[in-house]
Parts: C-alpha cells; sequence; structure tokens
C-alpha cells in the first residue's frame, strides 16, 4: 500500500491524455454523438489510444444502455466512499474518459441519480437491469466515469489508486501496490 496526499496526485485529467489540445480532442467530430454533460474524476494516468489501438464497448447486462469510447482511458481507480459503495454493492472500480470520446450506440434505459445532498454528482445506472455504469461530477464537466465491468475485454486498463480508503468495507482486503487516499 502507498499512502499518498490529495495535493501530490491531483492532475487536471485533460493535461494527461496524450497531451491532445482542446483542436485535437474532437473539434467538429461531436455533433453526431449522444454526449453526456458534467462529467468526471480528474487524477491519474491513461493508457492512450492511437487510431490503430480498438474502440472499446461496454454495456448494461439486459444491452439497454450500450456504448463505444474512442479515445484513451484513464487508469481504474477504486472509489470506497459509502455512496460508491451504496450504489455497486461493493467498491466502484472505475476509468474515465473525455466526454467527447463516448458514444451511446443504446441508452433507452439510461436513468441517473443525484443524491438529495449533493446534486452536483450524479450516478448513472439502467433502469432496467440495475447495472452500475457511469458516475459524474459538475465539476469536472469534460469527463466521465466509466465502471470498468461493463466494458468488454480486454481492456489493457490496472488499478492504479483507491480513494476513501478510510470508509473502506471490512470484509475487503485491498490489493498492496495501490496509491492510497483517506478520502478523494
Amino acid at each position: 500500500m502507498v499512502h499518498a496526499s490529495v495535493e501530490h496526485a491531483s492532475v487536471e485529467l485533460a493535461s494527461v491524455f496524450c497531451g491532445a489540445g482542446d483542436a485535437e480532442r474532437g473539434s467538429g467530430r461531436v455533433d453526431r454523438r449522444r454526449l453526456i454533460g458534467n462529467l468526471g474524476v480528474v487524477r491519474g494516468s491513461v493508457s492512450c489510444m492511437t487510431e490503430n489501438d480498438p474502440i472499446h464497448i461496454g454495456q448494461c447486462e439486459c444491452g439497454g444502455v450500450s456504448y463505444r469510447i474512442n479515445g484513451p482511458m484513464r487508469a481504474v481507480f477504486n472509489c470506497h466512499c459509502l455512496r460508491c459503495r451504496r450504489f455497486t454493492g461493493h467498491h466502484m472500480a472505475a476509468t474515465s474518459v473525455l466526454v467527447e470520446h463516448l458514444t451511446f450506440v443504446g441508452d433507452k434505459t439510461l436513468r441517473w441519480y443525484s443524491p438529495a445532498d449533493d446534486a452536483s454528482v450524479h450516478y448513472g445506472f439502467c433502469g432496467e437491469c440495475g447495472s452500475s455504469l457511469f458516475w459524474r461530477s459538475d465539476a469536472h464537466p469534460n469527463t466521465v466515469s466509466i465502471c470498468a465491468g461493463p466494458l468488454e475485454g480486454p481492456t489493457g486498463l490496472t488499478t492504479t489508486q483507491a480513494w476513501f480508503v478510510r470508509d473502506a468495507a471490512d470484509y475487503h482486503e485491498r490489493p498492496s501496490g495501490l496509491i492510497e487516499f483517506d478520502t478523494e
């Protein structure tokens, strides 16, 4: 276990996406995409995709929500906060992408939940089968966190960080080697 301070690890997600500037991140390419508003988690590393890399796809259990990712994905972070534990039934293991790299193929059953005490965060799930799918925050409008489980493999992703470890469930033993944060 590696314990780190938030200040040491904070990195703006957009700055690590392969060094791409705003003009390179989809200008003129987003008109046919269904994009979801203000999204994201902002720390960490990404595995950069090139135009030769596969498009990653994911979906909920029933197929009512399906999507494509055509861009780099950040490493997986585990969030052990009580809200994420209740949303997923364990802890949230999520990657993150720029909003413009997420395209919905189907979203007829996509629903969003915002807690009454914090309307600036949003949890996306399938209203039919209940699959946990997304997390977004109004504080980070250019990114969306995507639960790693619904992605079809191989993803090439690795888990690198754990957040809110002070809230982690007592039944779960966290893997060694992760950078850990008591809070966000």
